[in-house]
């Protein structure tokens, strides 16, 4: 019988203890929430000021049209190259293992042909 009141007090201990930690990630999660908010208000203001003719439009949209298509072909060039580059890695890869094996597979003829010639020699 002493052991309940023992055991609601835990219980209500626990129970404090859950809803306190459920109020603060609640709290971080509306603070998350608010600053994502406001960064999008200012994205959407941001967007809206571009397209309005403001300074920034005056200045990029030159810049778009000149370097719009240099820039692709830029990006498209780099991103052969890469793949230029995984291939040659990868041959070269290929091709020293195969070097390994060649050489391993000559290593073992050469010790069975210097064993033949010892044979031989002790056979003299």
């Amino acid at each position: 019988l002493p052991l309940i009141p023992i055991a609601v007090s835990s219980a209500s201990s626990v129970l404090a203890a859950c809803s306190g930690w459920a109020y603060m990630k609640i709290q971080s999660i509306d603070d998350q929430m608010s600053k994502m908010a406001a960064a999008t208000r200012q994205l959407q203001a941001s967007k809206d000021a571009f397209f309005a003719g403001t300074v920034w439009s005056e200045i990029m949209e030159p810049v778009a049209k000149e370097w719009s298509l240099p820039i692709c072909v830029m990006s498209y060039s780099i991103a052969s190259t890469s793949i230029l580059a995984i291939c040659l890695g990868m041959a070269a890869f290929l091709e020293m293992r195969l070097l390994r094996h060649e050489i391993k597979r000559l290593s073992e003829e050469n010790q069975r042909l210097m064993n033949i010639i010892a044979q031989t020699a002790a056979n003299r």
